[in-house]
């Protein structure tokens, strides 16, 4: 045809040939083209459904094009024990796995999860709960654990889940490998979402316990400072504590006085409708069953003297200082109060409700001189010898239900709060204080924890930290289902993991898989990491049924950990849907653009990085002393961060430094706003044009619809986007009218795309027509008849 169309040129020789194989194999294929040859092929670990298509080879060098969607691939096929082979590089051409393979497939990965995940459970039970096979508790309310059943069972099915996975992988066509592939992460993802949020499994996520937990902190205040919750910038410069006291005898002593005072005159409740109860009819909305206080102190160091009575005309020479917190300058020594009150230090001992002695969860708070850790539970305790007042820094007012009773307790509750201030309990040796709330709801089941903290540092600086939250059930017949969900979707995607590394041989998974492969990993360590930390959270989890003194703080620590853990894992069970999606038309243009922008991105990240540290130098250093947003280098981070949002204060930065401010604040907007991120739109638009003029590849979920719909109709579907999204037909059905390709028909590298070939066989033969037409050329030699 190229002859007769051009007699100058040569014949065009188009050859078929697999790409890393050598070409001039002397194998042929029964249709006629080179075959790759058998040995090679073997040899090849990455010979499965994500190699390159089958490509064209023009007499030309350098021009290697794919072919165009819908044209035929040429495939060997050899009896035995040998499986087809196809030179578009599916799993199915890979030589048929051994006996032993297929084995060694269904057994290790079996043991090794089995091995991993009753580890797990015996560790928990030995360090948590009592013993290799769990533990019991003294109270009969609260049902017996043991950990190794749950995760047998869990492990257990999944294992039966990978063993039919492993038989389709091996039995089924690549459709029906595909379609199972997608049905089953499809429904074992639905239960695990569904089940965590709606709070069968994450207590946390219920939908009342967010509704206990938030209406509390709006009664209590948010920052501590009921009148406008700008506590935090009124307290900086208060040292008198009159802001903590006014809290105390504000909002806590109408919580804790509302709940005595409703069931007393219930007829005619007048406080917070949130708390009514009746004890007699047996019923509850919230009740305030705790209410505790406690304060770190730290003892006073020496130090070298400074004099100061030349100076300020009278005797004053300073010798000793207080000290940052730190364990070591903890002071645990107990004061002897007057007016019928005493002191005693908790040493801050905990027994859990299956009696076995747990370490108290200590709390790291971030301060001006960096992170400080706390005791969790450690502290001073004050005690009132008034029977309704504060017992070891406790009161318990839900107790109370008579008219009397709220009466004397509000007094009670007032004589305290005027006694600890007039006495100066909170002084400059105070390092922190806690107040621990406790709160239940009956009808949900739900027993909500909250911690106010109140940080002093040695420089002066007064830090309120927002209210820390926790949940469980108040009472819970079986602490751990028999069944593990996150369990088992984590455990079967790890067994299928080992299975391909079996299956494939570990460097062929570590060459092909392991890209897609690390997402799976992931989310297998997430799963893993949210079941451990529900371990602990229940291994903290007080007993409230039986009046054991409650560790409030471990409690909300645990809870902190599992609900970031739980957070992380679904996102990840979300995000692994990318996989199945990563060759689909449309959706696939996302997930494959950041890919092929991914190692430039990343270079851009690290540049950026090395730019936000220089500015955040200028910011930190310049305004430290006068912007609190700037007062600490992560907080200056963040605050330039929230700058690209519009959020830094720049007339704050013009009032601090009028000249060197601005410059600074214009000179951080033009690199890093203006410049660095109109970088980061141009790489990411220009790996976009690349993956839009790449046809996708028909895998995953496009396997599932031609499983379904049939293969003809799929491919057509695939054929026409990956004409229609990369270039419009070009050639109409008729064969004549197309439209000029320009220059979008050639590659990167500037030699012609797939659709520009078209063009040029469609002008070969509407010109082969015409000479046909005019008698030049005999129907049938070159062109078929008709």
């Amino acid at each position: 045809v190229a002859a007769q169309a051009d007699p100058n040129d040569a014949p065009a020789e188009i050859r078929m040939d697999r790409v890393g194989l050598d070409p001039d194999s002397a194998n042929t294929s029964p249709y006629g083209t080179p075959s790759c040859g058998r040995s090679e092929v073997q040899d090849k670990a990455d010979l499965d459904e994500e190699d390159e298509p089958t490509i064209i080879k023009l007499s030309k060098p350098g021009q290697q094009h794919a072919l165009p969607p819908g044209m035929q691939q040429w495939e060997e096929e050899k009896e035995g024990d040998e499986t087809v082979l196809g030179c578009a590089g599916e799993r199915d051409g890979k030589p048929k796995p051994s006996t032993r393979t297929v084995v060694t497939a269904a057994v290790v990965p079996i043991v090794l999860v089995f091995t991993v995940t009753m580890g797990l459970g015996l560790g928990f039970n030995i360090a948590m709960y009592g013993g290799a096979t769990g533990g019991t508790s003294s109270n009969p309310g609260v049902e017996d654990v043991n950990l190794l059943p749950t995760c047998a069972a869990s492990t257990a099915i999944a294992a039966c889940m990978a063993l039919a996975r492993l038989a389709w992988t091996l039995l089924l066509p690549k459709e029906g490998k595909a379609a199972m592939s997608v049905v089953t992460y499809t429904v074992l993802s639905f239960i695990v979402l569904y089940t965590t949020i709606t709070g069968s499994v994450a207590v946390f996520l219920k939908p009342a316990a967010a509704g206990v937990t938030n209406q509390m902190i709006d009664l209590l205040g948010r920052e501590l400072n009921f009148d406008d919750e700008k506590f935090a910038q009124a307290y900086d410069g208060d040292l008198e504590l009159t802001e903590v006291y006014s809290w105390l005898r504000g909002p806590v002593t109408n919580v804790l006085t509302s709940g005595p005072n409703a069931r007393a005159t219930f007829s005619s409740p007048d406080n917070s409708p949130t708390q009514l109860s009746n004890y007699s009819e047996g019923w509850a909305i919230n009740l305030v069953v705790g209410f505790g206080m406690r304060q770190v102190r730290v003892g006073m160091e020496s130090m070298s003297a400074i004099d100061l009575t030349t100076l300020l005309g009278t005797t004053a020479n300073f010798t000793q200082r207080i000290p940052s917190y730190s364990d070591g300058a903890r002071d645990k020594t107990v004061r002897t109060l007057t007016g019928g009150y005493t002191e005693e230090y908790d040493d801050g001992d905990f027994t859990n409700q299956w009696d076995q002695d747990l370490p108290p969860r200590g709390l790291t708070l971030p301060s001006l001189e960096g992170f400080t850790p706390y005791p969790g539970k450690a502290g001073h305790r004050l005690t009132s010898s008034d029977p309704y007042g504060m017992r070891k820094g406790v009161y318990i007012p839900a107790r109370f239900t008579t008219t009397a009773e709220a009466t004397a307790f509000s007094t009670a509750l007032a004589a305290d709060i005027e006694f600890m201030q007039a006495n100066r309990w909170m002084d400059h040796q105070t390092s922190a204080v806690f107040f621990d709330f406790v709160i239940l709801n009956p009808g949900n089941n739900i027993a909500a924890f909250l911690v106010y903290c109140v940080q002093f540092g040695n420089s002066g600086a007064v830090i309120v930290h927002p209210p820390f939250a926790s949940c469980t059930t108040l009472t819970d017949d079986e602490p751990f289902a028999v069944v593990h969900l996150v369990l088992l979707y984590g455990a079967f995607f790890m067994m299928t993991e080992v299975q391909d590394i079996v299956l494939d041989g570990w460097r062929s998974y570590l060459c092909t898989s392991i890209g897609k492969s690390i997402l799976d990993w992931i989310v297998v360590g997430s799963c893993l990491a949210m079941v451990a930390s529900e371990f602990l959270f229940k291994a903290y989890t007080p007993s409230l049924l039986d009046g054991r003194e409650v560790a409030v703080w471990s409690s909300v620590d645990t809870m902190s950990v599992y609900q970031r853990a739980t957070s992380i894992t679904l996102f990840f069970v979300i995000f692994k849907s990318l996989r199945y999606s990563s060759n689909v038309p449309i959706l696939s243009d996302i997930g494959n653009t950041f890919a092929l922008a991914s190692a430039e991105i990343a270079m851009f990240c690290g540049v950026m990085l090395l730019f936000f540290v220089a500015f955040a130098m200028l910011f930190y250093v310049n305004f430290r002393l006068v912007l609190k947003d700037f007062a600490k280098f992560p907080d200056t981070l963040f605050s330039m961060f929230r700058g690209l949002q519009g959020e830094m204060d720049a007339s704050e930065l013009l009032r601090a430094e009028p000249f060197f401010g601005p410059v600074i604040y214009a000179a951080y907007t033009t690199v890093i706003l203006y410049i660095g991120f109109t970088l980061l739109i141009s790489i990411i638009s220009i790996a976009h044009d690349e993956v839009r003029k790449k046809p996708v590849k028909s895998t995953n979920l496009v396997k599932l619809a031609s499983y379904v719909v049939g293969k003809e109709r799929a491919t057509a579907w695939m054929s026409s986007f990956n004409e229609g999204d990369h270039r419009r037909m070009l050639v109409s059905q008729d064969g004549h009218d197309h439209e000029e390709a320009g220059e979008e028909s050639r590659h990167g590298d500037g030699t012609p795309s797939t659709h520009a070939l078209m063009q040029e066989l469609a002008d070969i033969k509407a010109e082969l027509r015409r000479m046909s037409a005019a008698a030049d050329v005999t129907p049938g030699r070159f062109i078929p008849a008709g």
